[in-house]
């Protein structure tokens, strides 16, 4: 969906993706507590909801960098982190809400809360452009352009094997740490993760405005596969209470650029041509929702196979991952020769 929904925010502006995207997040959320049938959650969650998170991703990343210039990464960045505090604040929210009134009146009352928040920001999300419309915006469609440039395909690549390891601490560390430590512990894991990465994702985007955002998150890339391989790998052998909280805020911090990073790379990839974000960033987003479809998948199947030992799935997370820096490395290495030669402009 995130390439559809980049080439029509590029037509039509951000609200003709963000209203329809926002409706159905609400009635997906809100119809949750009814279900009693998989079908039914797969449709309420699966569908109505994935189709609408993915609707109000891109939007507000989208608007944000079309409106700033020098300080581009920052602005951002401080849009991104925004999903940071919803990470830090809802498992307490719905831990609350889930004891006093139970699950269905807490996802309804969690739905009313999102709710008003997407109306207030349906209300004031705006492009400083004017839409495409059909006529020009219908070329997008099929425009293979991206995919001539070695240097944006790199990227591409290089997300894709990233993120393929990149939520097995969302999914998996929970689990690790209940095996390890108390089960208080292991349910505000994500909730640490995400308040260092309010940080990870401000910061970075900050250093990105003066020394270019394609080098800091080749940086963060870096940072993100070190963590896993030197802190969480050590911590499955030796466990530690402490070790675990260590790992949950580097990774936080560092996986935080994965996200707020983004668009100014690729702003930074298309040469500064930011009517066409949209499609560039759905685009790559499409083709990376792949590696998010398969990798929790295939580390389940390492854990399996492993008798619930978490050892291999961290391995294969930081593998991956450190290919994925390796990747991107060569794109930014290869901006760097284009700018030598000419070809382009690379900070």
């Amino acid at each position: 969906m995130s390439q559809i929904n980049g080439i029509l925010i590029d037509m039509y502006g951000p609200r003709a993706v963000s209203i329809p995207a926002a409706i159905l997040e609400v009635v997906g959320l809100a119809t949750l507590g009814s279900c009693t049938k998989y079908y039914q959650y797969f449709l309420a969650q699966g569908v109505a909801f994935g189709i609408g998170a993915a609707g109000l991703f891109v939007p507000g990343l989208v608007t944000a960098s079309q409106y700033f210039g020098k300080k581009r990464g920052l602005a951002v960045g401080m849009v991104a982190c925004g999903g940071s505090v919803g990470g830090v604040v809802f498992p307490f929210v719905l831990n609350k809400l889930f004891q006093e009134v139970g699950f269905a009146a807490g996802v309804r009352w969690c739905a009313l809360m999102i709710g008003v928040l997407l109306v207030i920001g349906n209300i004031l999300i705006s492009s400083p452009f004017e839409p495409k419309g059909w006529s020009k915006g219908k070329r997008s469609f099929a425009s293979l352009s991206a995919f001539k440039r070695t240097d944006f395909v790199l990227f591409i690549i290089g997300g894709f094997l990233l993120y393929w390891g990149f939520f097995a601490p969302f999914d998996y560390l929970p689990s690790f740490a209940e095996s390890v430590t108390s089960k208080n512990l292991a349910l505000y894991t994500i909730a640490i993760i995400n308040g260092a990465s309010i940080f990870g994702r401000i910061i970075p985007n900050f250093l990105s405005d003066r020394f270019g955002a394609l080098l800091v998150m080749t940086i963060m890339a870096y940072s993100t596969t070190v963590t896993i391989l030197v802190i969480w790998l050590p911590v499955d052998v030796y466990k530690s209470t402490a070790g675990i909280v260590v790992f949950a805020v580097f990774y936080g911090f560092s996986s935080g650029a994965f996200v707020s990073l983004l668009t100014p790379v690729i702003v930074e990839l298309s040469n500064g041509k930011l009517q066409e974000l949209g499609v560039l960033l759905g685009t790559f987003m499409t083709i990376n929702s792949f590696a998010c479809l398969t990798g929790l998948p295939i580390q389940g199947a390492i854990e399996d196979s492993s008798g619930g030992s978490f050892t291999g799935l961290i391995i294969f997370a930081g593998v991956v991952m450190i290919a994925g820096a390796g990747f991107v490395n060569a794109s930014w290495y290869m901006r760097r020769v284009k700018a030598r030669s000419g070809d382009t402009v690379a900070p």
